[in-house]
């Protein structure tokens, strides 16, 4: 795992010493993460890295133009607020997913070994761009999902009912309306997230509930049809008799 992750590090040092290599697209051959609007996992991360701005010189190149199948752990130096945080490890999971099909992703311990501390997702929030939403999976906690990216989970998740979520920028002006106490933006996005959280986790909830259900139904078909068979040999065996 340390190899690998040499290995990866010294891709992106090279990389930059050299020609300019492609910006991540997410293929046919990998997962389809976009959000309703169509931007995808490497977009939004992206345009967070630039602080609403998405550089020609992209955070997150094409893997296969640097020969490895996931993004490397942010080093001492990169590992800020913003990389040090739930939701841009799942985005930045989720853009390795869209380029590749591939199970082999850093664990959120892995990812969070170089971070003094971990941010909340309202850190998020307050750099996100108000017309680029967040996708609702990008809020489902590593702890969740095992403490990985669910690729799965989160296929799944895109394809619910759960619409993605933009976050309008508080704007703060010095007329005093009323002298009730009234939410810090810190505090209004702590809650607006923690609203998202819920809805995702339920969201993952529906889905594990739908396929528990769909293979209780699968069983009982099975166990019903052995019984209907058994049922008729018990028939048969009773109108030989009679004729008998």
């Amino acid at each position: 795992m340390i190899f690998t992750s040499l290995l990866t590090t010294l891709a992106f040092a090279v990389m930059g010493a050299n020609a300019a290599v492609p910006q991540a697209i997410c293929g046919s051959h990998g997962l389809f993460l976009n959000t309703q609007s169509g931007h995808t996992p490497c977009d939004i991360a992206s345009l967070l890295v630039g602080n609403g701005v998405k550089s020609a010189d992209s955070p997150f190149p094409e893997l296969n133009s640097l020969g490895v199948d996931r993004y490397p752990v942010p080093t001492g130096d990169q590992a800020d607020e913003l990389r040090c945080n739930p939701v841009f490890y799942n985005l930045a999971s989720a853009c390795g997913a869209c380029q590749a099909s591939t199970f082999n992703w850093t664990t959120w311990t892995e990812w969070t070994a170089n971070c003094q501390t971990v941010s909340s997702p309202a850190y998020v929030i307050q750099r996100m761009p108000s017309d680029i939403p967040l996708p609702g999976w990008a809020f489902v906690p590593p702890a969740v999902t095992n403490g990985t990216f669910d690729k799965v989970a989160a296929y799944a998740e895109s394809f619910a009912t759960i619409p993605d979520s933009y976050f309008p920028k508080l704007v703060v002006t010095a007329t005093n309306v009323c002298s009730t106490p009234k939410m810090s933006p810190g505090e209004l996005a702590g809650a607006i997230v923690g609203g998202v959280i819920g809805v995702g986790l339920l969201g993952l909830l529906a889905v594990l509930l739908f396929r528990r259900r769909r293979n209780a139904t699968s069983t009982t078909t099975r166990v019903l049809g052995r019984t209907v068979s058994q049922g008729s040999s018990v028939d048969s065996i009773m109108r030989q008799k009679a004729v008998a």
